[in-house]
């Protein structure tokens, strides 16, 4: 019976050791080191995972086999291992990080649990290499100030605990919310729902379907209905957040001799823009699978959820959740929708939407987003037109960056829109490539691009949907009437303003004919739950009008007679230095697609603006012609004719030689 047992811990502990082993690999580590080949990380992983299999099974026989011969003490090591009953130790590999050291490499820390977990020790392997093998070299003991901060604080389960029924409801029509939520208790200790985690990691692609961290405390995505449990005491908070459009609202409570009446919480919404035809969407969400996004999608309050699938080196993601059309999982209460971002590191990244079938290759070139020695066959437009055959929406990712093919795009009309909202403050004027005064250039070019926006998340600390597109929607919602709205440019992009903008009644995206020089009305109005510096007009990229709100105002409006010459685009912005807490701290601001105004017929021009981007063009020939690497000479030749073809474009407008 001990010897079956034995073997059955054995078993059990190989396969949670190899799962935790196989977590590590896709983030919970450092990434291993690119200039070990494959063949030396499943050495490795071998090592590792047998050591730690061995070690609970109490098997000194197996365990020999991944020792160095020249392991200290190898035989007196060995038969200690052997004091220990099958099972009785369990090495946890969770924790552990990966380093090189010249021509070994550390793994630490490994946890040692004995005693039925009252006795910790963590550990750190040394493995060298043996011909072609990774073995173990040495073990040795780390200091308890080594254990991570995760396993060394009292867990949930150290002490008794009593459910709190928690449900969460719109304060008006009562309906039930999903909603993200924290609770924590005097000390700031937090208390995670039932079925969700204390500690949840900060790596990317691992534990990013129920919780995020945010400002440095963990919520949990929950439905209406949930059920926290903690000690007795308090007083307790409870925070419950639901994305841009409701207030923020925190509950306090008590356990008493085991007991706590159910809370109900009625979140309040500040504005209802579905009401108003706008609805949310995030363009750019990585890693999580429909289930989880619209978990977030429902507990951020958001409308549409794009997830993109792609391609890391070798590793490929959420391409197995691509069907071509929504997710049977979605409703009219919101959408889930697999697509893909198409990434090269020099040429660019596109957020391809809308497809039918996936464009191949998802990524290219060499690392990271293709392999080491890869070719930098095909250029973007390829995956551009391959998504318009379909009816795909193209719009460059974080953008304007990579650029090497961005003003190419641009200029040839692969582009549908641009995400101007992604990292950082996008209205900085400091930098080679500003977001928005590089958009300002290609909107002064004659491009008609809409604004959308996307959080590239692939991490738990980015908040899906704290920067999100609205699209302005015909009735009834649905996705493809979302993806129609954005092409026709109805859209603006926020973390949390909200905009109305009309010029001479009509809105984004529709263009104004003037016969002549003249004047046009601009009325636009800014809500926000926090307080804007600022609400702007913007005229070809400059700032022509300003209503300033030394008062916190939570509504501006603003009313301009706007001078026009010549044919040029219409914005407004919302601008402040105030930060969102509830989204990681990004910074306030919103930004609308353009109003057209086109006077006596002539496109939108500006030389010194198509002089810039032919500058950025000529880079991305030189690239092909001199870093380039391709199967065949003729894949060159036609990158470059295709790179000529926009810079002769903006040469015409600069009015110099279409010759680089």
């Amino acid at each position: 019976m001990n010897s079956l047992l034995g073997k059955r811990l054995y078993l059990e502990t190989s396969m949670l050791v190899s799962l935790a082993f196989a977590s590590i690999l896709v983030g919970t580590g450092p990434a291993p080191d690119p200039a070990a080949s494959v063949h030396d990380w499943e050495s490795v992983r071998l090592a590792v995972t047998t050591f730690a299999a061995e070690v609970s099974a109490s098997d000194s026989s197996a365990l020999s086999l991944v020792l160095h011969p020249e392991f200290p003490n190898r035989q007196e090591w060995l038969e200690g291992v052997v004091r220990f009953p099958p099972g009785s130790s369990i090495i946890l590999l969770q924790y552990a990080q990966y380093e090189r050291l010249g021509d070994s490499i550390r793994v630490a820390p490994l946890i040692i649990v004995r005693q039925l977990g009252s006795h910790l020790t963590p550990q750190a392997l040394i493995l060298v290499q043996q011909d072609t093998t990774w073995m173990i070299r040495a073990v040795r003991i780390l200091p308890l100030s080594e254990l991570p901060a995760e396993v060394q604080g009292p867990q949930p389960e150290h002490q008794p605990l009593h459910p709190v029924s928690i449900s969460v409801s719109d304060a008006t029509t009562g309906a039930p919310l999903t909603t993200r939520v924290h609770v924590r208790d005097a000390a700031g200790t937090y208390w995670p729902p039932m079925g969700r985690m204390r500690n949840v990691g900060l790596v990317s692609r691992t534990n990013l379907g129920g919780d995020v961290i945010v400002t440095g405390r963990t919520y949990a995505y929950v439905n209406p209905n949930f059920v926290v449990s903690v000690p007795n005491g308090g007083p307790y908070e409870l925070e419950v957040v639901r994305g841009m459009e409701y207030e923020p609202q925190t509950v306090r409570f008590e356990v008493v001799n085991g007991k706590v009446a159910p809370i109900s919480v009625r979140l309040r919404r500040w504005v209802n823009m579905r009401s108003e035809g706008w609805y949310s969407g995030d363009t750019h969400v990585h890693f999580l699978d429909p289930t989880s996004a619209l978990l977030q999608l429902a507990g951020e309050g958001l409308d549409v959820v794009n997830i993109l699938a792609s391609k890391w080196g070798e590793a490929t993601t959420n391409v197995e959740h691509f069907i071509g059309k929504p997710s049977p999982l979605s409703s009219e209460e919101g959408v889930v929708y697999v697509g893909e971002e198409t990434r090269h590191r020099f040429l660019g990244h596109a957020v391809l939407l809308n497809l039918r079938e996936l464009v191949y290759p998802l990524t290219w070139g060499g690392p990271y987003e293709g392999v080491i020695g890869g070719f930098d066959w095909p250029p973007m437009a390829h995956q551009a037109d391959r998504a318009h055959e379909q009816d795909g929406f193209v719009s460059w990712a974080h953008f304007p960056g990579p650029r090497g093919e961005m003003p190419v795009d641009a200029a040839l009309g692969k582009l549908d829109a641009v995400d101007l909202l992604t990292w950082g403050d996008a209205f900085r004027t400091t930098g080679e490539a500003p977001a928005a005064r590089t958009w300002y250039r290609l909107l002064n070019v004659g491009f008609d691009l809409p604004a959308m926006a996307g959080t590239d998340k692939m991490y738990t600390s980015q908040v899906v949907g704290s920067v999100r597109t609205y699209v302005q929607v015909d009735e009834p919602f649905s996705y493809q009437g979302w993806i129609e709205g954005a092409r026709a440019g109805r859209t603006f992009v926020t973390t949390g303003p909200m905009l109305t903008f009309e010029v001479n009644g009509q809105q984004a995206g529709k263009t104004i004919a003037l016969p002549g020089a003249g004047t046009v009305q601009v009325q636009a109005t800014v809500r926000s739950l926090l307080p804007v510096d600022r609400l702007e007009v913007v005229r070809g990229g400059e700032i022509i009008a300003v209503q300033e709100n030394p008062d916190g105002r939570r509504t501006l409006r603003l009313d301009a007679a706007v001078d026009v010459q010549a044919s040029t685009w219409i914005a407004v912005r919302a601008a402040s230095a105030t930060r969102m807490p509830t989204f990681n701290n990004v910074l306030l601001q919103a930004h609308s697609s353009p109003v057209y105004v086109s006077v006596a017929g002539a496109p939108r021009s500006s030389p010194e603006d198509a002089a810039f981007l032919m500058r950025w063009t000529d880079e991305a020939i030189e690239w092909a012609q001199t870093v380039a690497r391709f199967h065949e000479e003729s894949q060159r030749e036609a990158m470059i004719a295709l790179f000529r073809r926009a810079r002769a474009i903006y040469a015409a407008q600069a009015g110099v030689s279409d010759e680089p």
